[in-house]
């Protein structure tokens, strides 16, 4: 499931793991902050970890694969969209305006 918010001219991405209802990944869209963090609901004084280093712009979406859990799909302002696993914290496609990356 996902949900997004609007304030004061910034999106708020939300979505929940398909398989696993405690783990929530969030995004913000403004340009300081180009980073999807993911929180384990059951650990709440646990810091989330964060998926970071790709995108230069604000996340405007987030989803989860529903095809396999560790996948999750982050798309920017930079016009890139990232699929990450969040099993390795490591990017394995990276789609953007004049490249395409494929970590195999």
């Amino acid at each position: 499931m996902s949900l997004t918010y609007f304030n004061r001219h910034k999106k708020m991405c939300l979505s929940w793991s398909p398989d696993n209802q405690v783990k929530l990944a969030a995004a913000c869209s403004s340009n300081a902050y180009p980073y999807v963090n993911i929180w384990d609901l059951r650990k709440p004084s646990t810091p989330p970890f964060t998926l970071n280093g790709l995108h230069k712009g604000g996340i405007t979406d987030i989803s989860w694969s529903p095809y396999d859990p560790g996948q999750l799909l982050a798309c920017s302002k930079d016009n890139k969209i990232v699929c990450w696993s969040i099993l390795t914290v490591i990017p394995f496609v990276s789609i953007g305006r004049t490249f395409v990356f494929v970590r195999i």
